[in-house]
Order: structure tokens, then sequence, then C-alpha cells
């Protein structure tokens, strides 16, 4: 007898934020940031507590919604979630993010307010390409990389010690990132 179990799977959920005004109110605000302080491209880092914005409360109420959600799915035993910090940021054609992680956060996720490159999610298991044979077909027990389009009013949430990175964009692409922090008994 033959049996497989796949180990150790990592959740990612994606969710939509309805309604073009809803979108176009947060991109204009994230315009006005950026004009009024001068910064034409990247994170805007002093504008990292954005979740408590008005103009940002129906994507807040929808990130924690979908976070407990997560919990749930998890079996956390959590008491609340919160979101800890939330950046607006405006990559320009041209213009790209390094692969990185969000450390001391439990999930980390983007919004996206306008359509451009993918976001990459890499493989966290450092040893997984020693020794690694050339594959016939890429599937979920193989890949190195998962891509995700960015679409506008779509977001996803994923842990936060998943590296990420968003390669070169032909077009503007405006994003809200955001951290999360499960309360609760560690």
């Amino acid at each position: 007898m033959i049996e497989h179990h796949q180990i150790f799977p990592t959740l990612l959920t994606q969710f939509d934020l309805e309604g073009k005004e809803i979108l176009d109110t947060m991109a204009n605000k994230v315009r006005d940031w950026s004009n009024k302080d001068g910064f034409k491209k990247g994170t805007l880092t002093n504008r990292n507590q954005t979740h408590k914005e008005p103009e940002f409360e129906p994507l807040v109420k929808t990130i924690l919604s979908v976070a407990k959600d997560v919990c749930k799915k998890m079996a956390f035993e959590s008491d609340d979630v919160i979101i800890t910090q939330m950046w607006p940021s405006i990559q320009v054609p041209g213009g790209s993010h390094h692969e990185h992680s969000h450390g001391s956060q439990t999930f980390s996720g983007v919004f996206y307010l306008s359509q451009g490159s993918d976001i990459i999610l890499h493989e966290p298991r450092p040893q997984v390409e020693v020794f690694r044979p050339r594959v016939k077909e890429i599937n979920l027990l193989n890949m190195l990389t998962c891509n995700i389009p960015s679409q506008p009013g779509t977001g996803i949430i994923f842990p936060a010690w998943v590296r990420h990175s968003v390669p070169r964009t032909e077009s503007e692409i405006i994003s809200i990132a955001f951290n999360l922090v499960v309360k609760g008994k560690y």
C-alpha cells in the first residue's frame, strides 16, 4: 500500500472589497498624501497608521473580518486580531520591490487599488532547492514561487514569515499593505 500525505501547508486567503467609489476614495487619498509629502513612488513610510484614517474604514473592517476567519480556519485560540501597521505604496512603471518578509507579526497582506504586477510568494523552506531534480510540470508539491495577480478591489492575507516580492511593473500600482497580530495566548 502507498499512502501520500501533504504536510506543512501554507494558507493564503484572497478577499474582495466591492465598490468602485470606495477604491477611488482610497486611491485619491494615497495620491493626495504622495503629493503633499513630495513622495512620488515607493512606500509612504510616514503613513504607517493608515488604518486609523476614516477613508480606509471599509477596508479595515473587511481585513479584520477576513483575518478572524483565517484564525478559525487555522484553529488558533485567539481573543482578537489587530492591525499593527497599514501603509500605502505607489509603484511607478519600472519599479519593483525586493524579496522580504515581516517579522514580529502573525499575518501580512496587501490590497490593490489599481492593477499592476503580480505579487510573488516564495517557497519558505530553505532546503527545498538543494539537490532538486528537474520537474516535468509545476504543481503544488514542487513549486518554488506562487504568483498572485494584482486586481483592483482584491486583497490577500498570508503568514508574515512568507517571503514575497513584486517584479518590475509595466504600469503604476497603488496598494495598501498591512500587518496583523493575533491577540491571545502564545
